[in-house]
């Protein structure tokens, strides 16, 4: 495994960094902050790549009903 390592260290060593965020709508609530105004000053600050995670209990609060969000 080392040996793989180093070969991808080395492969990769002119591609440039990317960082970004994971973004979770739960996770900023249990912080007692609000998911889109947290949502908007991530944007605000030029974040430019996200890792967006939803829970299928938000999506299917209940059994076979699914949330509509084009509503």
């Amino acid at each position: 495994m080392y040996l793989v390592s180093q070969w991808y260290i080395y492969s990769e060593r002119n591609t440039k960094l990317q960082m970004g965020v994971t973004f979770i709508p739960d996770y900023a609530q249990s912080l007692g902050l609000n998911p889109e105004q947290t949502m908007d000053a991530l944007l605000n600050i030029n974040v430019k790549q996200f890792r967006l995670v939803s829970y299928w209990n938000d999506i299917e609060p209940e059994n076979k009903e699914f949330m509509t969000f084009l509503s």
